[in-house]
């Protein structure tokens, strides 16, 4: 589970980042305060990508209602050493933890690979 800061259009985290995913096979580290589209981009190779987009609007929703957001399964290629990307599908919670005052102040977020049970539905 990650936590961010929600800025503006841009996703920043607060700590470091350590991804492993057995599709990218290989740990992506980012320093803090980064964007966290910048170590998970869309597919660039999908006119039809629309990962990075869908996971800020469901942060921005969290945040407006203060309430956990749960969007619809998400496809989210994953990239790899060499920049070849792989069809993924993920089921996102993202809640966001309220301030005493009750702003929003960071948003833990979950991601389960689901791309198994997604493709198993298609066959």
């Amino acid at each position: 589970m990650q936590r961010f800061v929600l800025t503006e259009n841009i996703v920043r985290y607060e700590r470091l980042i350590s991804l492993e995913t057995d599709v990218a096979r290989r740990r992506r580290i980012a320093p803090p305060g980064g964007s966290l589209f910048e170590i998970l981009p869309d597919n660039p190779d999908n006119p039809d990508a629309d990962g990075g987009g869908n996971l800020y609007a469901s942060l921005r929703g969290a945040a407006q209602s203060r309430q956990p957001h749960l969007p619809a399964v998400q496809r989210y290629d994953m990239g790899d050493q060499r920049g070849q990307f792989t069809e993924r599908y993920w089921h996102l919670v993202n809640a966001p933890i309220l301030s005493e005052d009750g702003e929003p102040n960071y948003f833990p977020h979950q991601a389960e690979d689901v791309t198994d049970q997604v493709m198993a539905a298609r066959a």
